[in-house]
């Protein structure tokens, strides 16, 4: 009699090469409160996420690993810079007899914790993977649940796929040769740049190694109609200590089920019971809310020594590094959902960068490496998002710290990169198009210098700067007036896209026509008749907002990306398009619970295709953006510091609330619901000085009210 777990091999790569399954897997999401499983099965192949800030393990729904030989997608487990492991595959037999695949066929995930469970010949059995927190380390624990009378004897085989090298993206760390061994009862590997520690604690029936995969076998004992428990664990490090790994082994090994107590309750308390509390009539929107709230803890990092502070990587599996245009578009969600310390050290991070070339980065490596810096638009981008820091902290050190450098950031740009001094600066800028040139002008760079303008007339202002701060106010007002006569393409009344070297405008009809009235520089009628035409002509019914208009084929069914659809919900409730925004919200929602080949509860990149992420940074803080300043009309002037309240009321919702929102060492909470014959009651508290609040004077149907 056999019974057995193990991995599919690929494309005729046998015996110990890690596969996909093609099988399908029924998935299930339980987190909190939230519990949802959706109507189909998934594809086994379907690829999840487990996370602390010092290892991620990127797996597949089924139990196996995605194996490919794409070095660009860094799946497997990892302790970045350092890969780890390619795969480890789990097999057992019962008796003699060859080792046959049998792959999960349900999949629970609770973005702390992944479980599978397998079945087969009275053999119940399950796994649960769990990443610590703050420690390099994988806590893998299988339960044997004998469903006969009779004792079962079983042969247990780990297979461990080494690969044990810096990603792909370093240029500080070269791949070296790995050491192998058993170590008593641990397997070891190790080279000049990281190692890894594995076992249980036990002492393994056999080992074996064959090239870069090393075997491991124990022998378990399971009593009739009863159940054994068997935990596994893997630690890494980073660097070339090749002690690192082992002792943290050590110390670990015997707190693998506290490993899962404490990361469930770490995720428990930031999602649910600190930051900004979201509900509203419509539970799939709150459940949404909480698992973007997920999402920003899945991907906090801590890639020390190589970079200097903790912060929020781009995406996984394919931008797990810091990408400073992903996180300037997201910051502004994340300081409103309560994660201003992310926001603080991610744009210290950028800081140090910026002061090298007078330049913020677009992308830094996992070892610290600066891949790039000539994307312009990022340089306005970093100086908005610190004014909004420091408008949401009042951190007064972080202001000191920063200002003087944002200040020089934006002399530089002006001074070096305007060529002909017509106030817009040129470079390469969010749309990477091979057509558009070094020297051109384009429209996101454009639009985002009238935010940072504005947010240095803030920072001059509490910074003590007074006469910066009037020079940046009235530069922030000139350049809004020459933005809207130069960019306005009255023909296709629509902004262009980009203005090449000789100064013709080029209206390549890219998402960025969003931006003019997201970054608030377009003038009123320009910015209403621009949502005009991306309601009627850039979103369908079907995804949301394409990323670029096409009008000589039908779009009506395109995909989109997802931050598309959350900035122009944002933006579509500023401009009181209330049930555009609302649409948009509810298509995003399919992206996190509606595509069957994606993992419940992430935020992929785009939508219906997963493109390159799984979880990608500006899909799900663009989403909390989309859902507190836009739905909830929660924003704060840069101006005089004054908190904004203007919410929206879609048909489709009866009720909302959002509590504990931090601003500054004070709380606010603001509440609406639709009462007898439409009338609507907004409740704002808020504990700190009530003239801080501004909401509408006279809004028809609607009635304010404002307490501590």
């Amino acid at each position: 009699m056999k019974i057995y777990i193990i991995c599919l091999f690929l494309l005729g790569f046998i015996g110990q090469a890690a596969g996909t399954a093609k099988d399908s897997v029924l998935q299930q999401l339980q987190f909190g409160e939230i519990a949802f499983t959706p109507p189909q099965h998934s594809p086994g192949e379907t690829i999840f996420l487990l996370s602390g800030q010092k290892m991620y393990e990127v797996a597949c729904i089924d139990g196996s690993y995605p194996f490919n030989n794409d070095l660009w997608s860094e799946q497997g487990i990892w302790c970045h810079p350092m890969k780890l492991l390619s795969a480890i595959c789990f097999s057992i037999a019962e008796g003699p007899g060859s080792w046959e695949p049998l792959h999960a066929k349900e999949f629970t995930y609770s973005f702390h914790a992944a479980n599978f469970a397998f079945e087969t010949n009275n053999l119940h059995i399950t796994r649960e993977d769990v990443v610590a927190e703050r420690e390099p380390a994988l806590s893998t624990t299988f339960t044997f649940d004998n469903r006969s009378s009779r004792e079962r004897t079983l042969t247990f085989r780990v297979d461990l796929h080494v690969d044990l090298r810096p990603s792909v993206r370093c240029t500080g760390l070269k791949t070296t040769s790995t050491f192998i061994q058993l170590d008593g009862k641990t397997l070891t590997a190790s080279n000049e740049n990281g190692s890894f520690a594995f076992g249980n604690g036990e002492t393994p029936h056999a080992f074996s190694k064959k090239d870069s995969v090393a075997t491991l076998e124990y022998r378990i004992t399971v009593p009739g109609n009863g159940s054994t428990r068997f935990p596994l664990l893997l630690t890494g490090a980073n660097q070339g200590k090749q002690d690192a790994a082992k002792k943290l082994f050590r110390k670990l090994i015997s707190q693998t089920g506290q490993i899962k107590q404490e990361k469930e309750a770490f995720y428990t308390k930031k999602v649910f019971r600190e930051g900004t509390k979201f509900d509203c009539s419509d539970k799939r929107l709150t459940d949404a809310f909480y698992c973007a709230k997920a999402n920003v803890l899945l991907n906090q990092c801590d890639h020390t020594p190589y970079v200097e502070h903790p912060f929020i990587r781009a995406g996984v599996p394919t931008y797990p590094r810091l990408f400073g245009t992903d996180f300037c578009f997201s910051a502004y969600g994340l300081l409103e959902s309560g994660f201003a310390g992310t926001v603080r050290s991610t744009l210290l991070n950028m800081a140090a960068y910026s002061r090298m070339h007078l330049r913020s980065p677009h992308e830094i490596s996992s070892d610290g490496t600066l891949l790039g810096w000539d994307h312009i638009q990022v340089s306005p981008q970093f100086i908005a998002a610190c004014g909004d820091y420091y408008a949401w902290t009042s951190d007064s050190t972080f202001l000191k710290e920063t200002y003087p450098l944002c200040r020089t950031l934006l002399d530089d740009i002006l001074t070096n990169a305007d060529s002909d001094k017509d106030l817009f600066i040129e470079g390469h800028g969010l749309m990477e198009e091979s057509e558009f040139k070094g020297n051109w002008e384009e429209l996101s760079s454009s639009a985002y210098l009238y935010p940072a303008l504005t947010a240095l007339a803030f920072m001059a202002d509490k910074y003590g700067d007074k006469g910066k701060t009037a020079e940046y106010r009235q530069k922030a007002v000139s350049y809004k007036h020459a933005f809207n006569s130069c960019w306005w393409n009255e023909k296709e009344n629509i902004w262009y896209c980009a203005f090449s070297e000789d100064g013709k405008g080029k209206p390549y009809n890219f998402w960025s026509v969003l931006f003019p009235q997201k970054a608030g520089v377009a003038e009123s009628e320009k910015g209403r008749i621009a949502m005009e035409r991306i309601e009627n002509e850039w979103t369908n019914d079907t995804w949301g907002m394409v990323g670029r208009l096409q009008p000589e084929r039908d779009q009506r069914n395109d995909g989109v990306g997802i931050v598309h659809n959350n900035l122009c919900a944002t933006t579509a409730f500023d401009y009181g398009k209330e049930e555009l925004g609302w649409k948009l919200l509810q298509l995003t929602t399919k992206g996190v619970f509606g595509l069957p080949h994606a993992c419940l509860g992430l935020f992929p990149e785009c939508q219906p295709g997963l493109c390159s992420n799984i979880s990608q940074l500006w899909s799900y803080a663009t989403f909390l953006e989309s859902l507190l300043h836009g739905l909830a009309g929660i924003s704060i002037d840069h101006t005089d510091g004054s908190i904004h309240i203007a919410p929206s009321f879609p048909g489709a919702l009866t009720s909302l609330a959002v509590e504990d929102m931090q601003i500054g060492g004070e709380k606010l909470s603001m509440a609406w619901e639709k009462g007898r014959k439409g009338k609507i009651f907004v409740t704002i508290r808020f504990s700190g000085d009530p003239k801080q609040i501004k909401h509408p004077k006279k809004q028809k149907g609607v009635t304010y009210r404002l307490s501590k």
